[in-house]
């Protein structure tokens, strides 16, 4: 190529055939950049991969002082806090994520010791959403049986009509609810052990 490049130094290009050239150059830069792109991206997610299986493995085995701890925080985000008229101080768990739901099925069977039969759950779906469908789902979410699933409200709230598609969740949101008030005060005194100052982290090497 150098020799070439010598012979032809001074060998004017027509314009059409320098077109030609400029556009395979620019067609070799596009494909050589999508496929770095594309390795780049496949790399990141192996990464990515290796850094969540290494991680998941450090959780362990959940002991049951920690489920209680879990469970507590989960109450203390996503649950009902305060005490109304129409529900009273009932516990009432509320969620979109299976995986939370069953998180807190765990910490109200193996750490409050909820009696089966006192479990309800309470479904919230979008209209047009199967409700039979969406009982049946959560119903083997939870492990409670469809009997324990009251009537299911079909509704949409005006901020979700604005943000969300209406078939954003195709189950609805579950409401797990206990009509019991004192483990009610008693998750709530646990919320209140979280919040008590804890001073230094004790990092065990």
């Amino acid at each position: 190529k150098s020799t070439l490049a010598t012979w032809f130094r001074g060998v004017p290009l027509s314009q059409h055939l320098l077109n030609r050239l400029y556009s395979r150059a620019r067609s070799a830069g596009t494909h050589a950049l999508v496929a770095r792109n594309k390795r780049q991206t496949i790399d990141a997610q192996e990464r990515a991969k290796a850094i969540r299986q290494t991680a998941t493995a450090e959780i362990g085995r959940l002991s049951k002082r920690e489920l209680q701890l879990i469970g507590a925080a989960l109450y203390w985000a996503e649950g009902a806090k305060r005490y109304t008229e129409h529900h009273g101080r009932r516990v009432i768990f509320s969620n979109a994520d299976p995986a939370a739901v069953q998180m807190m099925m765990r910490f109200f069977r193996a750490v409050c010791d909820v009696p089966e039969e006192k479990f309800r759950v309470q479904l919230v779906v979008a209209p047009g959403i199967s409700t039979g469908r969406a009982v049946r789902f959560w119903s083997m979410v939870t492990g409670i049986p469809v009997q324990q699933f009251p009537k299911v409200a079909s509704q949409l709230s005006r901020a979700s009509r604005r943000t969300r598609p209406a078939r954003r969740l195709p189950y609805g949101t579950a409401q797990i609810r206990i009509a019991d008030t004192r483990l009610f005060d008693r998750i709530m005194g646990w919320i209140d052990g979280l919040c008590q100052p804890q001073g230094p982290i004790n990092i065990e090497k």
